[in-house]
């Protein structure tokens, strides 16, 4: 058993924690920022479960404590925040058209995430009261790791469509959203606001013509992106 999991090397082991939560928001980040690159997206998911594995051989050293006065070693950060990550990219760069095929992988990815977590860290869930925390943090992570998934390791041919882009507009909070206002086109039989890229709202102006490629998904999950 590595020496930073021994009980009187608390010290140790709150380093350790530290770096792995860092990591965490480090590739979080990465995550939002990496494209269609599949490694952030791998490293994202098994985060979590290296805090897991770091919880259940710590001798009870370290929690999942999300309290910041907290003077125990928690790996609470690198538990949420990797999911989170992949949730607000799965959001924000994969526009589905159709979730019919979600639900089996969803299942699958939560219910071996929530049993990994049961098995790993179940004294610690039971005795803290967190077992709705994890369940809420599983489902995240699934469906993140769905939707992110379906995209990267999508192999199919592209479909090009085209629409009009009847408006633009921006949306202002703790960051900047960008939205083309889009005629109909293909699936779409209305015209509808679609998120967009800061480089793709500017490169497009009220009358230009935007270009939809459509994907079948690697989970048969229909996607687009505008251009």
């Amino acid at each position: 058993m590595p020496i930073f999991l021994d009980s009187d090397n608390s010290g140790a082991a709150k380093a350790w924690c530290t770096a792995l939560n860092v990591a965490a928001i480090g590739v979080g980040f990465w995550v939002i920022i990496a494209g269609t690159s599949t490694a952030p997206i791998y490293m994202a998911m098994l985060l979590p479960l290296v805090a897991l594995l770091m919880l259940k051989y710590s001798g009870g050293v370290v929690t999942l404590d999300t309290n910041r006065g907290t003077t125990r070693p928690t790996v609470a950060g690198a538990f949420l925040t990797p999911g989170a990550f992949l949730a607000v990219r799965a959001f924000g760069n994969w526009h589905v058209l159709d979730w019919g095929n979600f639900w089996l992988p969803f299942a699958l990815i939560f219910g071996f995430m929530n049993g990994v977590s049961l098995l790993l860290a179940r004294e610690v869930l039971l005795r803290d009261k967190k077992i709705l925390y994890c369940l809420l943090v599983c489902a995240v992570y699934g469906y993140g790791a769905t939707v992110n998934l379906n995209g990267v390791l999508d192999t199919s041919p592209h479909t090009t469509l085209h629409a009009d882009v009847l408006n633009k507009h921006t949306v202002h909070g703790k960051g900047t959203s960008y939205y083309l206002t889009l005629s109909a086109w293909g699936a779409r039989t209305a015209s509808q606001d679609v998120s967009v890229s800061a480089r793709v709202y500017n490169g497009h102006s009220i009358g230009s013509q935007a270009t939809i490629d459509m994907r079948k998904g690697f989970f048969g999950m229909p996607y687009f992106f505008v251009w």
